[in-house]
């Protein structure tokens, strides 16, 4: 069986948008492993804060105000990297208790694409 994902007719458009004005936010994070590790990175352009924490429980968040400059850079890195035209799912080849997970999940607009990676 084939795992390669084509990509979504939405996501070809999406990428081919102009995102400079565009509301953005994204959620990234690691968990698992043997040393049952986790990291959480997050940003929204409502807010305008980047958080993060390295303890599932949220006991010790940083937060921090990117600029202006840093979010755009961070929309560009999406667009030109085709973000939106990639798989959804790449799912690990056996089960291994030291896999860990990783997840991105980004909204531009109303638009919400998800890729375990």
């Amino acid at each position: 069986m084939d795992r390669q994902q084509q990509p979504h007719e939405r996501n070809e458009k999406d990428n081919d948008r102009d995102l400079s004005n565009t509301e953005f936010s994204f959620k990234y994070t690691q968990s698992g492993g043997i040393t049952n590790r986790y990291l959480l990175v997050s940003y929204n352009s409502k807010t305008n804060i980047m958080t993060s924490s390295s303890d599932v429980s949220g006991s010790n968040i940083t937060q921090k105000q990117p600029s202006e400059s840093d979010e755009q850079e961070l929309k560009k890195v999406v667009k030109e990297n085709e973000f939106f035209k990639t798989r959804t799912d790449y799912p690990p080849e056996k089960e291994d208790e030291n896999l860990v997970a990783y997840t991105l999940t980004i909204t531009l607009g109303v638009t919400l694409i998800f890729h375990p990676i």
